[in-house]
């Protein structure tokens, strides 16, 4: 598999990898089932595309998630392997939902040994402030620039 497609199938997972090449900061959003072997094939994806380019953190953005069938097993051990970052870089996973938010923090607190630059929040908009972006500009890697939206008032 390579990270240089946009949209990237896997275990019928499929997430987009994009890159604000300014800011330097990955996101790989995934929609639908999140299962056991399509985190550790987008672990994998990750680790490609992190080992070619020059990235200083990275969003997970689990948000659009609809159903999670990954165990607490497999979020400990993904959390046990090395890290994915060359140097301690900051990262956020965007996890709405009650079930993704707590095996989002269960991997937060089984990675705090390895890493502790680690945060886990509700909202892309609190990602993006721990970030300190303001205007990102995520392009799906291979592909085209993508603006981001302001959500709608409400």
């Amino acid at each position: 598999m390579h990270a240089s497609q946009s949209c990237l199938e896997s275990y019928s997972m499929p997430y987009l990898v994009e890159f604000d090449s300014h800011a330097q900061i990955i996101r790989v959003t995934v929609q639908g089932e999140l299962s056991d072997s399509g985190a550790e094939d987008l672990y994998q994806t990750v680790r490609t595309f992190l080992a070619s380019n020059d990235v200083r953190g990275g969003i997970l953005d689990l948000s659009p998630v609809t159903s999670l069938a990954v165990t607490s097993n497999t979020v400990r051990r993904l959390a046990k392997n090395p890290p994915l970052f060359k140097t301690p870089q900051v990262r956020v996973i965007v996890a709405e939902g009650d079930l993704i938010f707590g095996m989002s923090r269960l991997f937060q607190i089984s990675r705090s040994e390895v890493h502790s630059e680690l945060y886990v929040v509700h909202t892309l908009q609190e990602a993006y402030k721990i970030h300190g972006l303001e205007s990102p500009h995520f392009v799906p890697v291979g592909g085209t620039p993508r603006d981001e939206q302001e959500p709608a008032a409400g």
